[in-house]
């Protein structure tokens, strides 16, 4: 029996640390939210800002975060963003004032940066070519999961321990967990463990980094710069309409968990509907990663920004349990997806040679959407007593980012060649 590519442990290893990067550091915000306001009579808003801070500070690091795993590794970038983020997340259990509160939140902010896609993204695309898609699927599924859980739990934590110890028990699991990992397993290139990328064979390798006229070139040989690629339409496109989507996105989750408690369920029940759209996205992640490894992948992506709007639509249109199903279903799998499919689309473009810069470049800019979501639910519920205005709004912004990614066009060579034409497989490096 053939030893198993050490690159899935890699995955695996990743996939844990998104799972508590994402499951405490953006799915479980929400369940604090109406604690927060009980105890300091804080609004929505009010909160909801802080949390969006945080978000908004993740994404500006992320050009800092690339040009650091580019510089110092990812391995380093990890391990400083586990030590930092825990830290912080412990120490929001001793809030007393919104100041303290926002001040945490941005400094939380930084620290998770170093534990999200950009440096995540470079190992995995290092790790993998041909199959590529599926192993980023399977990687970020621990952001799922995290919802599914970390959600939940936080819910049951908070009724029973108080959200203050909560705080502290959570902080503590990231730094006990995610540090040995990073240590002990994670590795940024197959050459460190003597191995070429899972579907590179030594001559494919000799090949591609010699790719002569008239053939088509995958990732591998195709090389943009950071610099090179803003100027792109493909990037100002792409990073207009993941922008837009996660504007929606981040709102309708951070929110999810009130409005469900407006509606009249309990607030564990809120908390299991959470955790439920975030495992669909379980399966979004894995089968968009698995079909972009065949369809180009900003085609999977206008798709999927389409059925965010479906699924939204679905969620506000009845109070029946079929519409909430709809919602976890629809909904929760493409943003699932979305997750996925962004670094993807970063590598089909541009190339392996600068995915943590180009995502960190990305990133910044679409926080800036990103951020605005929360923020504008949260006031809209303090000034309507509704979140229905302001889920309207998001069905149109989901409809705009896939016309968006539809308008992208093919990808570019370097100087200027369109690549396009044949099956999506054919373009991708062969073993």
């Amino acid at each position: 029996m053939s030893k198993a590519f050490y690159g899935w442990s890699v995955v695996a290893s990743l996939a844990i640390i998104m799972f508590l990067s994402a499951g405490l550091g953006f799915y479980s915000l929400g369940v604090f939210v109406v604690p927060f306001e009980e105890e300091f009579g804080w609004s929505r808003g009010e909160v909801s800002l802080g949390i969006a801070m945080a978000t908004a500070m993740s994404g500006l690091m992320g050009p800092l975060v690339g040009l650091a795993v580019e510089r110092l590794g990812a391995r380093t970038v990890l391990a400083a963003g586990a030590m930092g983020m825990g830290i912080c997340f412990a120490s929001l259990g001793l809030t007393w004032s919104l100041l303290y509160l926002y001040a945490m939140f941005v400094t939380m902010g930084v620290w998770r940066a170093g534990l999200m896609l950009v440096p995540v993204s470079q190992v995995v695309a290092n790790w993998f070519e041909r199959r590529r898609g599926l192993a980023m699927g399977i990687t970020t599924t621990g952001i799922g999961f995290g919802g599914l859980v970390m959600a939940p739990l936080c819910k049951v934590l908070i009724s029973s321990v108080g959200w203050r110890s909560t705080f502290f028990i959570m902080g503590l699991i990231i730094i006990a967990v995610a540090l040995p990992l990073i240590l002990l397993v994670i590795r940024q290139y197959p050459a460190d463990r003597g191995l070429l990328p899972e579907g590179v064979s030594s001559a494919a390798a000799s090949t591609q980094a010699n790719v002569g006229a008239g053939s088509q070139p995958g990732p591998m040989a195709i090389t943009w710069s950071v610099g090179e690629a803003i100027r792109t339409r493909a990037f100002i496109l792409a990073t207009a309409a993941i922008g837009l989507g996660f504007a929606s996105l981040g709102a309708v989750l951070l929110h999810t968990s009130p409005f469900m408690e407006d509606r009249g369920l309990a607030p564990e029940m809120a908390g299991l509907v959470l955790g439920l759209v975030a495992g669909m996205g379980i399966f979004g992640k894995v089968g968009s990663g698995y079909l972009a490894d065949w369809v180009p992948p900003q085609r999977v992506l206008a798709g999927v920004f389409l059925m965010e709007a479906i699924g939204l639509a679905a969620l506000i249109s009845t109070n029946s349990v079929v519409g909430v199903a709809a919602f976890v279903l629809i909904f929760g799998y493409s943003m699932g997806a979305v997750v996925a499919l962004q670094p993807l689309v970063v590598v089909y473009y541009f190339g392996l040679a600068s995915v943590a810069t180009i995502m960190g470049a990305m990133t910044a800019f679409s926080s800036i959407f990103m951020a605005v979501g929360p923020v504008f639910a949260g006031f809209m519920h303090d000034l309507l007593g509704s979140y229905t205005l302001a889920y309207l709004v998001f069905i149109s912004v989901d409809c705009v980012a896939c016309l968006l990614v539809l308008l992208m066009g093919p990808r570019l060579l370097q100087k200027g060649t369109t690549v396009s034409g044949g099956r999506h497989r054919a373009l991708s490096a062969e073993a």
